[in-house]
């Protein structure tokens, strides 16, 4: 008997399993939380979710950070909105969010994000910029401090593939996995968190969280252009090359704090260069094969260092990938004579291991 060819037609609704209403109906309850569950408001939300998840242009991925409020003045307060240039209109329908990304999001470069404001009878869109210098925060990172029941203001941007953070003014947030992937496992940007703390451990408390500030920036621009990272920090005043002997070492370490102080006390435009260029040096580095290394004062030291594993401070790792394999002998070496690793894989893994505050590496 020759089986029938199964077609499309044939497929009844019992048979179609889709996510899409399970997004929706949770965007329908986080919207409502904010204030903003207006008619529409989830589908668009959750189609611009599904839109920015995997967005190019001429095939160059880009990151746009979008907003969506009903008071456009009271967003760019809180946002650090410094200029704004409105784009466009339309009716309360979610093609109309789906339009806005597409006209604005190849803007969106530079310190320059998405804005929708929904109005009475229609929904108006635009681009609006913030300060894109290294030590100040981002449109989003300002979005992830607030905590402002009184404004009704949510917020999306693509943290890596298929990866998204949906953000609320009241203090809501929510991680968007849609790709499958586990969702048992901290995302890189946490544990960028921990990375930064060690790197900036020995800064003096009143240039810490500019100093932080800084390196979040750097670390998350390169998370998402980069092959992927791998990190390691050192405890102040250790030679480099007394770990790692395979590496390229600057001629003078880059100390960041240093920079920043420079920067502060003179406000030059000489100052400003050096320190946006050095941070985007460290961009560089970053995008380089091997290991980058850091130390504990917020020094950059060198990069392009790779492991010889077997040897007497590298212990031999005989699985995973050889990113993988890299960072587990790196992790083997922290509370030895690393104070910090970190890593994240092509495929998005990531991983990072510090030692205790208390460990005795911290007191050199």
């Amino acid at each position: 008997m020759i089986p029938r060819p199964i077609s499309p037609t044939h497929i009844s609704p019992s048979e179609i399993l889709s996510f899409r209403h399970i997004l929706v109906d949770a965007l329908h309850e986080f919207l409502k939380k904010e204030d903003l569950d207006f008619k529409h408001a989830a589908s668009g939300v959750g189609q611009v979710l599904e839109a920015i998840s995997k967005y190019q242009e001429e095939g160059t991925p880009l990151y746009p950070s979008f907003f969506l409020c009903d008071d456009f003045e009271a967003m760019s307060i809180r946002l650090g909105a410094i200029d704004h240039h409105a784009i466009g209109t339309g009716p309360i329908e979610p093609r109309t969010m789906l339009e806005a990304l597409k006209r604005c999001a190849p803007l969106c470069r530079g310190g320059w994000s998405i804005y929708v404001v929904k109005l009475d009878d229609r929904l108006d869109y635009g681009v609006f910029l913030s300060n894109d210098f290294v030590l100040n925060l981002t449109s989003m990172a300002r979005m992830r401090a607030l905590s402002d029941p009184e404004v009704r203001i949510v917020g999306l941007v693509q943290l890596a593939e298929g990866l998204l953070e949906l953000r609320g003014a009241s203090g809501g947030r929510r991680l968007i996995y849609l790709s499958g992937s586990a969702t048992d496992t901290l995302p890189a940007m946490s544990l960028l968190w921990s990375l930064t703390g060690v790197v900036a451990h020995h800064v003096a408390p009143e240039l810490s969280e500019r100093v932080k500030t800084l390196l979040q920036r750097v670390f998350i621009d390169s998370m998402r252009t980069s092959h992927g990272l791998l990190i390691a920090v050192l405890p102040r005043g250790v030679t480099p090359r007394s770990v790692f002997s395979d590496l390229i070492v600057l001629d003078r370490p880059i100390h960041l704090p240093e920079l920043v102080v420079s920067y502060e006390r003179a406000r030059t435009e000489s100052s400003h260069a050096t320190l946006q260029g050095a941070a985007r040096l460290l961009e560089g580095m970053l995008g380089v094969d091997g290991i980058v290394v850091l130390s504990s004062d917020a020094c950059i030291l060198g990069y392009n260092a790779f492991l010889h594993f077997g040897g007497a401070d590298v212990p031999t790792v005989k699985t995973g990938g050889a990113r993988q394999r890299t960072y587990e002998a790196l992790a083997g070496m922290v509370g030895q004579s690393l104070v910090g690793a970190f890593v994240r894989s092509q495929d998005g893994a990531a991983g990072c291991r510090t030692a205790h505050p208390k460990s005795p590496l911290f007191s050199t």
